[in-house]
């Protein structure tokens, strides 16, 4: 969890606590508060995006001697995970 690196003390406890037994709807909200707070969903995004670079990339090996349209199904798959709204 880069989250918890980004944190104070408090905060991190505080994030521990949360994931600790059950979770109410409140508690969620608030996590995902603290997490976008210290940056933590775009430094996963940004993470997101270089591994799926790099997947693509890999792909290439392939360029001649794969199917185009596996090869365009395989791109477009790569980019609808960075692209969906969850």
């Amino acid at each position: 969890f880069r989250t918890l690196e980004r944190v104070d003390s408090s905060t991190r406890q505080r994030i521990e606590s949360l994931f600790a037994g059950d979770r109410t709807l409140v508690d969620i909200r608030e996590i995902s508060d603290l997490i976008a707070t210290a940056d933590g969903f775009a430094s996963a995004r940004s993470t997101a995006e270089s591994l799926v670079q790099e997947a693509v990339s890999a792909l290439n090996i392939f360029a001649d001697d794969g199917d185009p349209e596996t090869m365009s199904l395989l791109h477009g798959l790569a980019q609808y995970i960075l692209a969906r709204d969850r």
